[in-house]
């Protein structure tokens, strides 16, 4: 005979059913904890953390990383949509506002660079990715998403096309080949004084402008 707790084993013994489900709900919720920290450890990693934002209780959730992005506390932060627009620069809270808007009443893809400005006054830059969820009559209830500091990103890559303004503006004759010699680059200059187009230069070797076919007026 046995009841809901307990069992019968072959050899007479009685295997309590409640020990069983404590020790599977342990193991589950050890998992449980694991999972949860390996996730905030590779948020910490790539500067990224993932938000829910409730739009029927106009509740957001934001993981651990997004605060640390923010330099913000939870018991500081008022956990709304609004308070999250109090957050963004002001050159860019309408751009955001209507991204968001367009997401939610156009369904159109929520992916967005834009500044945040820090309890300090300094700026960070922020890329943000999103989808919504809707109800079975089409309204938007739910938005999930993504942030990423992207600032150390953006700062290289205005720094690379400041760069190649600089070339491409310089009075020099600049070109630039790929590990095989050929061209990959020429800078305005260059198309002047050789009198070739970029298209016509690159892949190009650069034995062809001693070949005696320097010029096109020559």
């Amino acid at each position: 005979r046995y009841n809901a707790e307990s069992i019968i084993c072959k050899r007479g013994d009685v295997c309590d059913l409640r020990c069983s489900r404590c020790t599977e709900r342990v193991q589950i919720e050890k998992a449980m904890r694991k999972n949860e920290a390996s996730l905030a450890n590779a948020q910490r990693i790539t500067h990224m953390g993932n938000w829910e934002w409730n739009i029927v209780t106009n509740e957001l959730r934001w993981a651990d990383e997004i605060y640390r992005i923010f330099v913000l506390t939870p018991q500081y932060f008022g956990a709304t949509y609004e308070a999250f627009l109090n957050t963004v620069h002001p050159d860019d809270r309408e751009f955001v506002k209507k991204s968001v808007n367009d997401s939610l009443y156009e369904r159109m893809p929520y992916s967005i660079d834009h500044r945040i400005v820090l309890p300090d006054g300094s700026e960070r830059i922020v890329h943000e990715q999103a989808e919504v969820i809707f109800d079975s009559t089409g309204k938007a209830i739910q938005m999930n998403g993504t942030v990423q500091d992207v600032t150390e990103r953006k700062r290289a890559e205005e720094e690379i096309r400041r760069l190649f303004t600089a070339i491409d503006q310089s009075i020099n004759n600049v070109f630039i080949t790929d590990a095989k010699g050929h061209i990959e680059y020429v800078n305005s200059t260059f198309e002047h004084v050789t009198g070739y187009a970029k298209e016509e230069l690159i892949g190009q070797n650069p034995r062809i402008l001693a070949s005696g076919e320097t010029t096109h007026a020559e």
